[in-house]
């Protein structure tokens, strides 16, 4: 009898555990800006970039691929592609999370194409 006990302690236990996990991954993806756009254009990213206002001194704007596994906890839409525009803190090799947005879109246009060429990552200027 007391082994029932532990052991339905330990699912219920578990089971509370991962729900908050659950809830806490979702509530990131929430908390971020996100877009979509039928075809992502240069001059959408610049003009986001230009609106944000952050100082680009130490935060340079940068530009990535969502790949599906990814740990924003996005599910994939299928036939979008998912990009993340934010800013790279060089001094504190860091992301910043408050100027991110995440733009889904069926495609990019080719200056984009161009620019990323086979790089993971792109820093606007």
């Amino acid at each position: 009898m007391k082994t029932f006990a532990i052991i339905s302690s330990v699912v219920v236990l578990g089971g509370i555990t991962a729900y908050f996990l659950l809830r806490r991954n979702t509530k990131k993806v929430s908390e971020l800006k996100q877009d979509k756009v039928e075809k992502l254009t240069l001059h959408y990213v610049k003009e986001y970039f230009v609106k944000q206002g952050v100082s680009i001194k130490d935060n340079k704007p940068v530009m990535f691929p969502i790949k599906e596994s990814n740990d924003y906890g996005i599910v994939f839409e299928e036939g979008f592609k998912y990009f993340v525009l934010t800013y790279y803190n060089e001094s504190k090799e860091e992301i910043l999370e408050d100027n991110t947005l995440i733009v889904a879109t069926k495609e990019i246009d080719s200056n984009l194409k161009d620019a990323f060429g086979d790089k993971e990552m792109i820093i606007l200027k």
